[in-house]
């Protein structure tokens, strides 16, 4: 997962970071320089987000010189990433600037097509009418149509069982009218029997 990657799945998951989260804005300017992700948490606050596969001095630098510019002692700065090298969790909370560790095992992977795949998680349902964002409505609309596939495919697969069993029914019914004078049910089993294999039905 690169980190654009993980930026759309905090934006259509922000509990991921912390229940309550509502999602503002990406690429935050603040002052000339770009904050990755700006929530607001449930008691109105700014999260500033600042986003890393592997967090580590430059992603603390960039958190420090974000709230150094924005000014706002009320505004919360939070360092999010995959991993973190040694030490960084321990100079933030020394400083009292937040992290928050996305464990990799929370995030399911879905194959959306034979070439790509993508991680999203199932738990979120969010109305469309509630979406604020169009980086929200698409993430929640893969998040539907990787839901969708994987229902279809299920029903595909019963429907496959099904009519194979079927058909396996129908063959042993021909079968048993061997001999007999069942000689109509016979031959439009036949008919059936053909018009499968050649895939009219």
């Amino acid at each position: 997962m690169n980190e654009l990657a993980l930026h759309d799945l905090l934006i259509a998951n922000p509990y991921l970071i912390e229940e309550g989260l509502t999602f503002v804005k990406r690429e935050v300017d603040i002052k000339g320089t770009k904050c990755d992700l700006l929530f607001l948490d449930k008691n109105g606050t700014y999260l500033y987000c600042e986003v890393k596969i592997k967090a580590n001095e430059h992603g603390v630098g960039q958190l420090v010189k974000y709230d150094g510019l924005a000014n706002n002692a009320e505004a919360r700065f939070m360092l999010v990433g995959l991993s973190f090298k040694e030490g960084i969790k321990e100079g933030l909370h020394k400083k009292g600037y937040e992290y928050k560790l996305i464990e990799e095992t929370d995030i399911q992977t879905f194959d959306l097509d034979a070439k790509t795949k993508v991680k999203v998680d199932p738990k979120i349902h969010v109305p469309l009418t509630k979406l604020e964002s169009m980086e929200q409505q698409h993430q929640f609309i893969l998040n539907e149509n990787v839901k969708l596939k994987a229902r279809m495919s299920k029903l595909k697969k019963s429907l496959e069982e099904n009519v194979a069993a079927m058909f396996g029914y129908i063959k042993d019914q021909r079968n048993n009218t061997k001999g007999n004078s069942s000689r109509n049910v016979a031959d439009l089993i036949d008919s059936i029997i053909k018009f499968k294999e050649v895939g009219i039905i």
